[in-house]
């Protein structure tokens, strides 16, 4: 009954680890998700590969199984990535900082995989008796005790990153930090009980229970509070930093992220700005939150600051929702527009100021044709519709009606008594055909 608790424990762990890993592997397009991912399927592997050597009754099989589960060494190196990308502290990580964590874990794997160096790592290997269920005792050699210090250094920086995190914190979002800080401090703190005198006085280890446990204080925030739920769909939207202003809300307002760009205008940090809501994290802007404080999806024109400072942006709101319709949260993006609509208004009085007739135009007294810069006489209609944004369409006056009617009328009377009659000027309202100077 005992050997079959003992095997059950990691086993178990095993499994729910592997859950959790698969479901954030699944987010792997937010690096916080695929770190965490990874983390968990290496603590599941560590937790079968124990449960196996568990169940193994020789000396030879155990040691076996143990050197199966090396890649749990780098299991450590990996959560503090994990806890880099989640404080946002990843920004300056490069590759060969990576290489550099993963030197001791590969040498430590290495090592233990050679019979030769084996006690390197681990010395006095032995079975050990507990109510007759054969397990492997050991003793940490110096290899070994590097790499333990290494990872105790790791996950205590990785703890008070997570732990300076959370005091910035507000609202659900803090909740969400203090669980994966505490999930944290949790591997620190046990982490040498465990390796060290846990396995070299009664055999057994209990990492795996360890692992467990933290491994499902981070599900609940992954699960529970929405840790990789809406932060994923944003980021394959954005990109930290684009010019534009980018707010991602959850179905209560609340900011759960936010580019550098949308800091500076706010003029505050990310850490301070996550876990507020839009009226609180944006009181200077309240005319605008409350214009769009429900709306789903739209936008519109908003204008922030005055004078000089003055700045026109184009809001877009995007709906963001799971794979299963269901809604999640808002996006908000402002893009400036302000050097755009400066251009386009610039453009707009150029236009203007070029239709506009201005200055001393030179008119004939007679026929009232205007001479043009090139010293061609225009008429006034053909003069005015080149430099004006007008067209002209013909008619008479009521005095030139009665006038040319009159005209006619003598003309007439004239034909009827044979008495010869002038031709009428084709041209009754005095204006002659364009001629040169």
């Amino acid at each position: 009954m005992l050997e079959m608790l003992l095997v059950a424990l990691p086993f178990v762990g095993a499994l729910i680890n592997g859950a959790f890993g698969v479901y954030a592997l699944r987010l792997r397009s937010l690096p916080v998700a695929r770190t965490f991912g990874i983390a968990m399927l290496l603590a599941a592997v560590y937790g079968l590969g124990y449960a196996l050597e568990v169940a193994s009754p020789g000396l030879s099989a155990k040691l076996a199984w143990m050197i199966v589960r090396c890649p749990v060494l780098f299991a450590v190196p990996v959560w503090f990535v994990m806890s880099l990308h989640f404080t946002g502290r990843a920004g300056r990580l490069r590759a060969w900082h990576l290489a550099l964590l993963c030197v001791l874990p590969a040498s430590t794997a290495v090592l233990q995989a050679i019979p030769a160096t084996l006690p390197l790592v681990r010395q006095d290997l032995h079975l050990t008796y507990v109510l007759g269920t054969p397990l492997l005792a050991w003793k940490p050699g110096p290899v070994f005790l590097l790499h333990l210090l290494q990872g105790q250094v790791l996950v205590f920086i990785a703890s008070c990153f997570l732990q300076g995190a959370y005091r910035q914190a507000r609202g659900i979002v803090r909740v969400q930090t203090a669980l994966v800080a505490a999930s944290s401090w949790l591997i620190f703190g046990a982490a040498v009980a465990s390796q060290v005198v846990s396995r070299a006085q009664i055999g057994y280890d209990f990492t795996p229970m360890v692992l467990l446990v933290s491994g499902t204080m981070t599900g609940i925030a992954l699960f529970r509070y929405g840790m990789f739920s809406i932060v994923p769909i944003a980021q394959r939207l954005i990109v930290e930093n684009m010019p534009s202003l980018v707010f991602v809300l959850d179905t209560e307002h609340r900011i759960v992220s936010v580019n550098k760009a949308a800091q500076k205008m706010v003029g505050g940090q990310a850490s301070a700005l996550l876990g507020q809501t839009t009226r609180e994290a944006l009181r200077n802007w309240s005319d605008i939150v409350d214009q769009y404080y429900d709306v789903e999806a739209g936008g519109g024109t908003v204008t922030l600051g005055e004078g000089e400072q003055e700045r026109t942006y184009d809001l877009t709101i995007s709906s963001l929702s799971d794979s299963r319709g269901r809604l999640l949260g808002r996006l908000a993006v402002m893009h400036d527009v302000t050097d755009l609509k400066q251009a386009k208004e610039a453009a707009e009085a150029a236009l203007s100021q070029s239709r506009t007739l201005s200055g001393l135009l030179p008119i004939c007294a007679c026929c009232k044709s205007i001479r043009d810069d090139q010293g061609y006489w225009r008429a006034v209609e053909q003069y005015v519709a080149e430099h004006a944004d007008v067209e002209f369409s013909h008619g008479y006056c009521p005095e030139c009606v009665v006038r040319v009617r009159a005209e006619f009328q003598a003309e007439l009377a004239a034909m009827r008594t044979g008495v010869a009659k002038p031709t009428r000027d084709a041209n009754p309202m005095g204006d002659s055909p364009s001629s040169t100077s």
